[in-house]
Order: structure tokens, then C-alpha cells, then sequence
């Protein structure tokens, strides 16, 4: 995605459909005022692999149209990852390492590890989308530089960075 020209993007049938379905153009013709939506919302599992969606859909978002980053367009609705229960009371926790710091005070809770969106129930999915949380992004030289690193054509690097090198 870092170094596709428009036209190996449409190519890709995914692809092809959100740059439809947003109306959105590549170069010159691109008028941010014209995109079909105010605000594109990034809502993936709570889990790794979430992580990894956004980050790819912010690298397409970034790369090929920064206006919608840099005006706030482009953000992510952050799912809990555990929700623990005792009766009528709910907490909501969006990191492990926020639950790793109140789980001893949770032992009498009911704790269920929801992964992402699947494992919400009903009501919690409505107070999710009813209450969301939005983060937002910026494009900045150190969010390039990990770009490259992390998407950028040397396997090498990514591999460094898998095993912590």
C-alpha cells in the first residue's frame, strides 16, 4: 500500500469498494467536501489482530488521501477487550494491562474476555455505539517512520521488529 499507484489499488476489489462507497478520488479530483461520509469510524476487535486492520486502513487513509487524517475524518471506535459484571454493575476495559491492574479487585466478578465486537452482548454493543470512544490520529514524521517499518517492502525490518530486535 506504501508504494501502489491508484491504479494496483483499485485493482483490489476491497479496495475498489471503499474508495467507491466513501467517493473518494485519487490526486487532484480529490475535494475532501465530496466524500459521502463526515466521519469514517475504524471498529475493529479489541485483540491484535484488530490492531493490525486499523493500522492497515490508516496506512491506505494516510498515504493516499492525509486530508482525512489531518481534519479528524478518519478514527477508531475503541471496543472493550474484557467486561466484568456483579449485578448491575459493569466495567468496561479497553487493555489487558488496564484489567492486569484491577484484577484483584474483581474476584467476586463475573469476567468475560470479549476479544472484539462478537463477544458483546446486545445491551453492551448499544452502549458502545450509543457512548463510543473515539481515538483519533496523526500523521506525523513518526508515525512514516513506522509505516515504512512495519509495511514497508524490507522483510527484514519487520521481521527485527516481530522479535524484538
Amino acid at each position: 500500500c506504501i508504494d501502489m499507484s491508484p491504479l494496483q489499488i483499485m485493482k483490489n476489489d476491497m479496495s475498489n469498494d471503499l474508495v467507491s462507497v466513501i467517493g473518494l478520488k485519487f490526486g487532484s479530483d480529490f475535494d475532501i467536501n465530496y466524500i459521502n461520509f463526515g466521519k469514517i469510524v475504524i471498529c475493529t476487535d479489541a485483540d491484535v489482530d484488530g490492531d493490525r486492520i486499523c493500522a492497515l486502513l490508516l496506512l491506505f487513509f494516510s498515504m493516499n488521501w492525509p486530508e482525512l487524517i489531518e481534519k479528524n475524518i478518519v478514527c477508531r471506535c475503541i471496543s472493550p477487550i474484557i467486561v466484568a459484571n456483579k449485578g448491575r454493575d459493569s466495567k468496561k476495559f479497553y487493555t489487558m494491562e488496564d484489567f492486569n491492574k484491577e484484577v484483584s479487585k474483581l474476584k467476586s466478578w463475573e469476567v468475560k474476555y470479549c476479544k472484539g465486537l462478537s463477544g458483546l452482548n446486545a445491551k453492551e454493543t448499544k452502549e458502545m455505539m450509543r457512548e463510543p470512544i473515539f481515538h483519533y490520529f496523526t500523521k506525523d514524521n513518526q508515525a512514516e517512520h513506522f509505516f515504512k517499518k512495519w509495511f514497508g517492502k524490507d522483510a527484514d525490518t519487520r521481521k527485527d521488529l516481530m522479535i524484538g530486535v
